[in-house]
């Protein structure tokens, strides 16, 4: 009986396949890969896949513009020297941390991560993360955040990267209107005034900034002329520096008396879990002032005959691709062009609404 019903079973199925009468199985297709098309700072054009949820990213200011334009549940790791800062990366998991900094990946751990996506500044081992990741399919894109020319269509390019074009755009409108401010007013000014900047480090006494550094944009973009900014990196010893940290003789500090002194001072952060986000102690920012003031043949000068000696930390002096930097020092050197900017709120902002982190006050002195 059983075997009479498989038969007659059979004979059903090849003649409904015959006939047409079984409901054709349509086979479920397979979903398409999405991508977007995106060109970076080198001019390389890549094919970015859609969305974009595994990301590893060097040097603070990528990250930092990245979490402003609602990227950063996709960081799966970054570089140690950003991590440190563990206060303003709440969170993050120290141990998926992707080399020392942008100069030392560390590719097993990358690997090990699996991103889509490693973003690089263009000042960092790029070239060589290039050639060590591309056979894991890992694609290395170069932007750089603490770059100041750029800076919209850099965050531009992020936001379509990250699906956030709305957000890029709400952050271009925020750096754009405080460097559209200052620009409007300080092209009035017929004479600029003479800024000296002092870098920050173990050994940054008698260090600043040539053309071709972001705080050489920085001070011209808030109507100073860079005292040193006629030195030409090329025609000098390489054992002098680079043009973010080039050795200068103090008496030419005198000779070129500067009505504007600004140094940087990070502090201690040997504290652990610490980074630029906590603001030096006020001690340290005293003490540094006061070491700079009574500098040999210093009383001379227009900047401290005039109360022109400012120190900051690197936190709100690189905030925003340097746009806060910018706004103090402006503020500084022109403060009857200025009485209604506050660098200070402009400051906050960036860290509470584009952040998300509580403020901590205390990184300016005088």
């Amino acid at each position: 009986m059983r075997r009479s019903i498989l038969v007659v079973g059979v004979a059903c199925l090849l003649v409904s396949a015959i006939t047409g009468c079984a409901k054709e199985v349509t086979p479920t297709p397979t979903p398409e890969k999405k991508t977007i098309t995106i060109i970076d700072e080198r001019g390389k054009q890549f094919q970015v896949p859609q969305p974009l949820v595994r990301v590893g990213i060097f040097n603070t200011f990528n990250v930092e513009l990245v979490r402003a334009i609602g990227g950063w549940q996709s960081v799966v790791g970054m570089d140690a020297n950003a991590a440190q800062d563990k206060r303003y990366w709440p969170g993050f998991d120290t141990n998926n941390i992707i080399g020392q900094n942008q100069s030392a990946p560390d590719y097993e751990k990358i690997v090990a991560l699996n991103p889509q996506v490693v973003i690089f500044p263009s000042n960092g081992a790029w070239a060589e993360a290039e050639e060590k990741l591309n056979p894991f399919g890992i694609k290395v894109i170069v932007i750089t955040g603490w770059a100041m020319d750029g800076v919209p269509a850099r965050v531009e390019t992020l936001g379509r990267m990250f699906g956030e074009t709305e957000k890029a755009r709400e952050l271009i409108n925020f750096y754009q209107k405080y460097i559209d401010l200052v620009q409007e007013r300080v092209k009035k000014v017929e004479k600029k005034k003479r800024v000296y900047y002092e870098s920050y480090g173990a050994t940054s006494d008698y260090k600043t900034s040539l053309v071709g550094s972001g705080w050489n944009d920085m001070i011209v973009l808030a109507g100073g002329m860079n005292i040193f900014g006629d030195i030409k990196i090329a025609e000098q010893s390489k054992a002098k520096g680079s043009v973010h940290a080039f050795e200068i003789d103090p008496e030419a500090i005198l000779v070129r008396n500067p009505q504007l002194v600004i140094k940087i001072e990070p502090g201690s952060q040997v504290r652990p879990g610490t980074g630029t986000s906590t603001p030096p102690r006020a001690d340290e920012m005293r003490a540094t002032w006061e070491r700079l003031v009574n500098r040999p043949g210093w009383d001379k000068l227009e900047a401290v005959k005039n109360d022109q000696v400012h120190v900051m930390s690197p936190f709100p002096a690189n905030a925003v691709s340097k746009m806060v930097g910018v706004s103090y020092l402006a503020k500084w050197l022109y403060p009857e062009l200025f009485p209604d900017l506050d660098p200070e709120a402009v400051m906050k902002e960036w860290v509470e609404k584009y952040q998300g982190i509580p403020y901590q006050g205390g990184h300016v002195y005088r």
